[in-house]
């Protein structure tokens, strides 16, 4: 299914420039990307890891006679990982697969996205209930998330109210609170609204999907040769600055027909704050509240989860800047921790980042990264061209 959506799409990048070289007025294109490259100290385990990752990317913009504008995003990520075996990780790996691989067709007031890509929304920066289509790491200084293959449209009102929908189709990983896997083959769908109000924005998202597994997936959690179900969510989220920030995401998911190690009915609650001191060069703290409650009745919980996470950044000067973020698991009782350390040249960036975190961990609300568990530390270098 994903080599034909890549083929296709190349074939369609083809097509489309070919059209844009007869009827366009403009065009332009761009190569840039990024090169990262650190090592990974783990106290714990007294072993390490390196990779060096390549993320090359191609842009192309048409703009049409009518003033439509035709944009192309190709990217890939290429690397390769050395890693000590007593570490608990694979041993030395390497890899090429696409990062990015999109088509955008926009006027002043919409736009309209195909292929590979990014799909994010909400406020909420730590603890993201509408984290549904990605898996970005808030301690990651790169912000790498796997893509989604669709078609987003977007149309934007004049009073800045802006609506979306989307149509995703051959996905089979994971996403951000995902329990259980999408069928590649079943598609799936929704959209939002997202309004100016009181002074801030607030927004209202729908998504249907079909989870299930053709195989055994977690055989200990789903013991099931092949299963599949109906999951509908619904969120609401809104942000103002009232002297701080305020802001707030709630999601309600329903499963139907669900295997049996699944609550019928979840909700998740993030309520979120942040203000700039005027200390030194400003100090920012951000704290986020979560809160987790599953059930296969609406009159009681059988399972709850209590989060807090907060983060504090500092400027020391242009050039340097120094972070920190904590996590308390208030059901088990367990801290996340994260100091991270940031030298800025014009496209290099240095990085020293410092953890200290349980060795294992079921916390949802953190993205699984091995890389932070235990105690250790780790050194990065990205260059942006």
């Amino acid at each position: 299914m994903k080599i034909n959506t890549v083929r296709n799409f190349l074939f369609t990048v083809c097509l489309l420039s070919g059209v844009s070289g007869l009827y366009g007025q403009s065009d332009s294109i761009a190569v840039d990307g990024q090169i990262s490259s650190w090592i990974n100290y783990n106290f714990n385990n007294e072993a390490g890891q390196a990779e060096v990752r390549f993320i090359p990317e191609l842009y192309y913009q048409h703009e049409f006679k009518s003033k439509l504008k035709l944009d192309l995003d190709l990217s890939a990520n290429a690397y390769a990982i050395l890693s000590i075996p007593e570490f608990g990780y694979d041993d030395n790996a390497s890899g090429l697969e696409l990062y990015r691989a999109s088509a955008r067709l926009s006027d002043k007031q919409w736009e309209i996205r195909a292929g590979l890509q990014k799909i994010s929304f909400g406020p909420a920066s730590l603890l993201r209930p509408l984290m549904w289509f990605d898996g970005t790491d808030p301690r990651d200084p790169l912000k790498l998330t796997a893509g989604v293959y669709g078609l987003l449209g977007r149309y934007y009102f004049l009073n800045n109210a802006n609506i979306w929908v989307w149509g995703l189709l051959g996905n089979e990983s994971r996403r951000g609170w995902d329990q259980v896997p999408s069928l590649e083959t079943k598609p799936e769908f929704g959209g939002r609204l997202q309004i100016p109000l009181f002074g801030g924005e607030a927004g209202i998202s729908y998504n249907h999907r079909n989870p299930g597994s053709n195989k055994p997936y977690m055989p200990d959690v789903f013991p099931y040769e092949s299963f599949q179900y109906n999951e509908d969510k619904i969120g609401i989220d809104g942000k103002w600055t009232i002297g701080s920030g305020l802001w707030f995401e709630y999601v309600y998911k329903r499963n139907s027909k669900k295997p049996a190690e699944l609550y019928t009915n979840e909700h998740y609650l993030c309520l979120g704050t942040d203000y700039t001191f005027g200390i030194g060069n400003g100090i920012n703290l951000l704290i986020e509240q979560f809160i987790y409650s599953g059930n296969n009745s609406l009159l009681y919980s059988n399972k709850q989860m209590n989060l807090t996470a907060a983060s504090l950044s500092y400027p020391l000067g242009l050039m340097n800047r120094i972070s920190a973020m904590a996590y308390k698991s208030w059901g088990t009782n367990d801290w996340y921790s994260f100091l991270n350390f940031q030298r800025q040249y014009d496209n290099l960036s240095l990085y020293l980042m410092l953890f200290w975190n349980p060795e294992t961990s079921n916390n949802a609300a953190l993205p699984v990264n091995q890389l932070y568990s235990g105690k250790g530390a780790m050194f990065m270098a990205t260059y942006n061209f």
